[in-house]
């Protein structure tokens, strides 16, 4: 147990060290080093995404788009009650609110039987959903270990606040791909081809949760090394700070005694 002057001391060592010019300007450089980290993730993770989207759109394409016939097959197997279907000139989608799911054109089968597997069956909650789509996977562990000390617990629990987080989104989308494909045998299509063409779009969000995951890792250790590298860990300041205090009590009493008169 620490009395209360020893924590006082700690306090005031540690005080010093953050305000200390030289420490304050690298733990600066080491946060914007980190923040380069989280950059250069955030676009690798968006290059992936987008070459698997790319995969889906083509694979798409070489099935064709669904017809009337192949959509109502599959609106009344999924039991789609009270689901709207529209037309959208890009990008299909799922709008709980009005219960509407959006279609291109050139929509296939499996894409539409995936979007009518979010809109049917026992959704994960959609405000887990939001928060899961809207801070796991725009980077926010990562972003959080930019100023976060490397060390601490809180820094090295982000890369599975980054996985945990993102459980929700991938808890949906494998749930509607799951309908999906079982829908399309109902239908007496070909699951090859559904396999074919939202393994890709699944994998978007696989590669989404690895990005935040992984990033705010390798964040805390690009910070990490540069702390090693200049003396910053609370360790080797804290060693610093007692050689310190050794030497001026050392000084102090090797310094001659005032003459007495």
């Amino acid at each position: 147990m620490y009395s209360v002057s020893a924590m006082l001391d700690e306090f005031l060592k540690i005080s010093a060290a953050q305000v200390n010019p030289e420490v304050r300007k690298q733990k600066i450089i080491a946060g914007a080093k980190g923040y380069g980290t989280t950059t250069a993730a955030g676009l690798a993770g968006m290059a992936g995404s987008k070459g698997l989207e790319h995969v889906m759109l083509r694979q798409q394409a070489k099935a064709g788009p669904a017809s009337k016939r192949q959509l109502g097959e599959l609106y009344r197997s999924m039991g789609a009650k009270r689901v709207k279907i529209t037309r959208a000139p890009v990008g299909e989608h799922f709008n709980p609110a009005t219960r509407t799911i959006s279609l291109r054109p050139r929509t296939s089968a499996a894409v539409a039987a995936h979007e009518l597997g979010h809109a049917t069956g026992r959704n994960v909650p959609l405000k887990a959903y939001g928060v899961s789509k809207r801070v796991v996977y725009g980077g926010a562990p990562m972003l959080a270990n930019v100023f976060l000390d490397p060390e601490s617990r809180a820094a090295k629990a982000m890369p599975w606040v980054g996985a945990a987080g993102s459980l929700p989104v991938l808890a949906e989308e494998g749930r509607a791909t799951w309908r999906a494909m079982k829908a399309l045998r109902r239908a007496g299509l070909s699951r090859w081809t559904g396999v074919k063409q939202l393994a890709p779009a699944f994998g978007t969000y696989l590669l989404g949760a690895a990005v935040p995951a992984v990033g705010a890792e390798l964040v805390r250790r690009v910070k990490l090394r540069h702390y090693k590298k200049h003396g910053l860990l609370k360790k080797r300041m804290a060693d610093k700070a007692a050689e310190r205090a050794a030497k001026k009590s050392a000084q102090v009493a090797a310094a001659p005694a005032p003459a007495v008169a």
